[in-house]
C-alpha cells in the first residue's frame, strides 16, 4: 500500500504529482503531463486544482480502472480491494463509462461494507491524500491467495441454489466469439443430462448460484467462467472449451491457469479443433466432455 499526496488522477489511471510528471505507483517519475496525450484537452496550471473537475481534501482509497465487460471487471477493477480500510471513499477512473451497471453495483454491494462510499471519475480529479493498493490479480500474471480470499465473500453470501444442485452446467457463449455451431454441442450435450445456461440473462447472485452448487460447470473459454472466482469450493469441477481463433493463446498460460492455481480446482481444458462442422462431431465432443465430468485431476488436451 502506498500513500500519494496532492496528486492528480485523470480518468485513465494516470496519476501526476505537483510538478505535472506522470508517476507509476512506485513514486518513480516518467514523464510531463503536457507530453501525455489525454482523451480531451485539459487546461491546468502548476496549482494542480484549477484544471481538475473534481477536488477532495479527504483520504481517499482507488480502486482502479472500472471496465464495463464483466471478465474484465471481475479481474481487475476489483484486483484492489481486498486491503481496502471499510473507512475511505473509493475511488474509480473510467474513460469507457460514466456510471456503475446495476450488476457492478449488485457484486460490490456484497463486497463491501454497507454504506461505502464510492465515486467514479471520468475526467481530472485532485487528492490531497490517496491510498493506492498492489493488485491480487494481474491478468495472466498474477492471482494471490488472499485477494481470492476476499472475493469468496460473494459466494459465501449468495449461498447455494437448489435449480443447479450437482447438476451439469454448460455456459454459453452462443454467437458470441464461440465455436462454430455451438448449438448443436449444446444438444448433444442435453441429451446427456446437462443443462445449458446463459449466464448472461442471469442476476449475479444466480449466476454465482451455479458455482456454489453445480457439480461440475463446462463453457467455451470466455468471462461467463470468471464467475468461479467467487466461489470457494475446490471440488468443483470445470471443463474449458478453447477457441480457435487465436490457437497460440490458447497454449499460453491464461487467467484460468492462474485461479486454478491458487483454488486448487480441477480443471480440464480442451483445445484444438474445437468447432462444430456436423452433429456427428457435436455428439463426438459431447461425449468427450461427458467423460471429464469423473476425473480428479486437472488435465490438458487436444482434439
Amino acid at each position: 500500500m502506498k500513500s500519494f499526496h496532492n496528486v492528480l488522477i485523470d480518468n485513465a489511471g494516470r496519476i501526476f504529482d505537483q510538478d505535472l510528471f506522470e508517476l507509476d505507483f512506485q513514486n518513480s517519475r516518467s514523464k510531463n503531463l503536457k507530453a501525455v496525450n489525454m482523451s480531451n484537452e485539459i487546461k491546468i496550471s502548476r496549482s494542480n486544482k484549477s484544471g481538475a473537475s473534481f477536488i477532495s481534501h479527504v483520504e481517499s482509497y482507488y480502486g482502479g480502472i472500472l471496465y464495463p465487460h464483466y471478465g474484465h471487471f471481475l479481474l481487475e477493477s476489483l484486483s484492489r480491494l481486498s486491503t481496502y480500510n471499510g473507512v475511505n471513499e473509493i475511488i474509480w477512473s473510467s474513460v469507457m463509462q460514466d456510471k456503475f451497471t446495476k450488476y457492478q453495483w449488485d457484486i460490490l454491494s456484497f463486497l463491501l461494507p454497507k454504506g461505502t462510499s464510492v465515486r467514479l471519475i471520468t475526467n481530472l480529479a485532485f487528492f490531497g491524500k490517496i491510498n493506492i493498493a498492489d493488485r491480487g490479480f494481474i491478468i495472466t500474471n498474477r492471482c494471490t491467495k488472499t485477494h481470492l480470499e476476499f472475493l469468496h465473500r460473494v459466494g459465501e453470501k449468495v449461498g447455494l441454489n437448489n435449480d443447479f444442485m450437482n447438476q451439469k452446467i454448460w455456459i454459453t457463449r452462443r454467437g458470441i466469439r464461440s465455436i462454430e455451431n455451438e448449438q448443436l454441442l449444446e444438444s448433444a450435450l442435453v441429451k446427456l443430462g446437462w443443462i445449458v445456461v446463459d449466464t448472461s440473462r442471469l442476476p449475479v447472485a444466480k449466476q454465482v448460484g451455479i458455482f456454489t452448487s453445480a457439480k461440475v460447470i463446462a463453457g467455451v473459454r470466455g468471462s461467463g467462467l470468471h464467475t468461479v472466482i467467487f466461489s470457494k469450493r475446490t471440488d468443483l469441477k470445470m471443463i474449458i472449451v478453447g477457441r480457435q481463433e487465436d490457437p497460440a493463446y490458447e497454449a499460453n498460460r491464461d487467467n484460468y491457469d492462474l485461479i486454478n492455481s491458487a483454488m486448487r480446482l480441477c480443471v480440464t481444458r480442451i483445445n484444438g479443433n474445437t468447432n462444430i462442422r456436423d452433429v456427428s462431431r457435436a455428439k463426438f465432443i459431447a461425449d468427450l466432455i461427458n467423460a471429464c465430468v469423473e476425473r480428479e485431476t486437472s488435465h490438458a488436451m487436444d482434439i
